[in-house]
């Protein structure tokens, strides 16, 4: 690159401006290298997505700071309860000994307390909480920093556990007395890096969260006692349980065409189908070839978010299949418990279960149909529900839930 060598050359020519540039090439040349900021965000993000990564986060800013050791912290939450500690540059002994007494004894977060340090964003140094001859006398430095060859504290508060579900979550580096105090550029330096910091800390735990979530569902889902699936909004088969599997594989009036679930019935389908697409509250009704008591269907419109667009991905309607022939296995013992009623009342529950509405219960039964209108009524009132479609839910929910 020629135009560049000469541009080189003639400022040189220059003893006024060469001198200048020599002075700027020696000053370039005795500045300390910047730091890698770019790469410890890189590590910051991979620690969000994998937690144990903060080990290596840790011992980045160690280096980054020239300090001695460094530890992430959750205060009302340790590892075994979902939260966060790690440490780096710091004996297992020392992080025993803080477990088991000092961390009662430390001095430095009594002061924070006592102050309200603990403010998300804040950056807290030694200085700024005790007096050096006031930490100095103290057991926690006696016992404890003094031991482990700690001195010195910079602290950044990435949560100050008030909004929910965050606990307080602090990340402290900590230099030995043969190390330089934390200064203003210290300071500086680390709010530049607490956002991300902190921002990752929260990815930790909605990620766990979701986890955690997917996990009850899916237990929820495989040991739910009625057969139940989700739908997406054009109809295909998002995920079912196995009761539902057995009940599709049994092809007795409902079976499932590629991802869709279709009725042997014409009608029965139409009715399905409509359901599935709307969400419909009635039960449904379908009939069998092997002439046994018709399933009874509960299409259950699942809410939507109200703030992002509607995702065609996610399922659109759970549905709830009841097998009447199984009703030996529907215990709605504990419904009657709940809701204390009287057992006229749970044999109309469980008719109604079974046939899907107060008149089928009167086309197929002997009840009295003031009887069975009078108990539904009471059931009604004792359980809070508006509709029996909203009963039948009710049942069987209960009935699944005593099944986990």
């Amino acid at each position: 690159m020629p135009e560049c060598r000469s541009e080189t050359l003639n400022r040189a020519a220059s003893p006024a401006r060469g001198a200048q540039f020599i002075g700027a090439v020696r000053r370039q040349k005795s500045a300390p290298p910047a730091p890698r900021s770019g790469s410890l965000l890189a590590e910051v993000y991979e620690a969000a997505l994998r937690p144990s990564h903060w080990a290596a986060v840790l011992e980045r800013l160690v280096t980054q700071f020239k300090g001695k050791g460094a530890a992430l912290r959750t205060f009302e939450a340790m590892p075994e309860t979902g939260g966060l500690w790690f440490t780096h540059g710091i004996e297992s002994q020392a992080r025993e000994q803080f477990t088991q007494y000092f961390g009662t004894r430390n001095l430095w977060q009594a002061r924070a307390d006592a102050i309200g340090a603990y403010k998300a964003g804040s950056v807290i140094t030694s200085e700024g909480l005790v007096a050096q001859r006031e930490l100095r006398a103290s057991e926690f430095y006696r016992g404890f920093l003094r031991h482990h060859d700690i001195r010195d504290l910079l602290a950044l508060v990435l949560h100050d556990g008030i909004t929910p579900p965050m606990p307080r979550t602090v990340l402290s580096i900590f230099r030995g007395h043969q190390q330089e105090r934390f200064g203003k550029g210290d300071i500086a330096a680390a709010r530049e890096v607490l956002p991300h910091l902190s921002r990752a800390v929260e990815m930790n735990f909605r990620f766990a969260e979701l986890r955690r979530r997917e996990v009850v569902s899916n237990v929820a889902l495989a040991r739910f006692a009625p057969a139940l699936a989700y739908f997406r909004r054009d109809g295909t088969l998002v995920s079912s349980n196995s009761a539902a599997e057995a009940m599709f594989a049994a092809r007795d009036g409902l079976t499932l065409a590629g991802s869709r679930l279709v009725a042997t019935g014409p009608r029965d389908n139409e009715l399905l189908q409509m359901a599935l697409a709307t969400g419909a509250a009635e039960p449904l009704k379908i009939d069998r070839a092997s002439g046994k008591t018709p399933y009874v269907a509960i299409s259950i419109l699942l809410p939507t978010d109200s703030v992002d667009p509607p995702d065609a991905r996610q399922p659109h309607v759970a549905l709830l299949l009841y097998d009447p022939e199984a009703a030996a296995e529907l215990k709605l013992d504990v419904l009657a418990r709940l809701y204390r009623l009287t057992p006229s009342e749970l044999r109309v529950v469980q008719a109604l279960v079974a046939h899907g509405s107060a008149k089928a219960i009167c086309r197929n039964t002997t009840m009295n149909r003031n009887t069975v209108r009078s108990q539904l009524n009471s059931v009604l009132k004792k359980t809070s529900t508006n509709a029996q479609a909203e009963l039948v839910r009710l049942a069987l929910t209960v009935a699944g839930v005593k099944a986990l």
